[in-house]
């Protein structure tokens, strides 16, 4: 009897130590999008003002990331929050595609706004050497960014373990981007070696580290605008999936109904099923049918939750 209560006291304890981290979890959840605003708008202020105080290319170019970054988080945030309107008239496949086109413009409107930078200032960035040298304080500034961008890391991959089972399968995560994050501290350690380089004599080193950023920002921007004009296109969703569709279509009623087509693709990050079916019964009623539409919808949205329409069409 004691082993029995003193084994059900330590279940209990960790159920309740289970449901403790859990609730601390959703705080951290609720605080992802604020983490992911803050960390970028806090680099950019350090950024700017110390790239221009401490005369280093490198850091303003490395503040130029950090804008980026935050812009397409922005727009990421914006364009979730307008794709989840109901349709309506106007629009009867709902708005899903707006997240898309304001990715589109935001990643081209930061190509354009980096390019127009480095063409402005590409005497001092490209030809000129540095008549003054960048300050130590730089490399501060440049390891105090690499620990924020690190501990940012480390707490939006922790709410990610923790939710893993929620995120949607029609894609990449777009709301927690890892790569932006550790690419701003890759560009804060080269910030680093160009001011090591300038102070031991190599003087074009902060400018050329300057370039290199502003060439990670273009690609990186350049991906970002070729997947969400890619988003806006609709394309079909894998083999696999579409046989588990037919599975459990033909799981309902193989007797009643025939399987004439079925299609199924991504609008967006939505999925859209069109099915056709020949009822076999000549003398169905359009109640039948609308009990086989129904079972046939209701299977199927079991099976993810990024289905969002189905149109069920019958022929006799």
């Amino acid at each position: 009897m004691r082993v029995n209560e003193a084994n059900n006291s330590e279940a209990n304890n960790s159920e309740a130590n289970k449901n403790e981290v859990h609730e601390k979890c959703l705080q951290c959840r609720k605080q992802a999008g604020t983490v992911q605003l803050v960390r970028p708008f806090f680099l950019i202020v350090i950024g700017l003002f110390f790239g221009v105080m401490g005369n280093s290319k490198g850091l303003l170019a490395d503040g130029l990331f950090s804008i980026a970054n935050m812009l397409i988080a922005l727009s990421i945030s914006l364009g979730k929050k307008w794709g989840k309107k109901d349709e309506d008239e106007a629009h009867p496949y709902g708005y899903g595609k707006i997240e898309f086109i304001i990715g589109a413009f935001a990643g081209g409107s930061i190509i354009l706004g980096t390019l127009m930078w480095v063409y402005n200032f590409r005497d001092s960035i490209i030809f000129n050497y540095a008549l003054i040298f960048p300050s130590y304080l730089i490399i501060l500034v440049s390891i105090l960014s690499i620990l924020v961008n690190e501990m940012a890391l480390k707490y939006l991959r922790c709410m990610e373990k923790q939710f893993a089972h929620e995120m949607t399968n029609t894609g990449t995560n777009a709301e927690i981007n890892f790569w932006a994050i550790r690419g701003e501290s890759f560009s804060a350690v080269a910030v680093i070696l160009g001011v090591l380089g300038t102070r031991f004599g190599w003087l074009h080193a902060d400018g050329i580290v300057a370039l290199l950023i502003t060439v990670a920002i273009v690609v990186s921007s350049a991906k970002f605008f070729w997947d969400s004009v890619s988003g806006l296109l609709d394309k079909s969703i894998p083999s696999e999936q579409v046989a588990q569709i037919i599975k459990a279509i033909g799981e309902i009623g193989p007797d009643a109904f025939e399987l004439k087509r079925t299609i199924a693709y991504l609008n967006g990050r939505n999925i859209r099923v069109n099915i056709e079916i020949k009822i076999n019964e000549v003398t169905a009623t359009i109640e039948h049918f609308d009990q086989i539409a129904d079972a046939i919808k209701k299977r199927i949205f079991q099976l993810n939750s990024a289905i969002t329409h189905i149109n069920v069409a019958y022929s006799l």
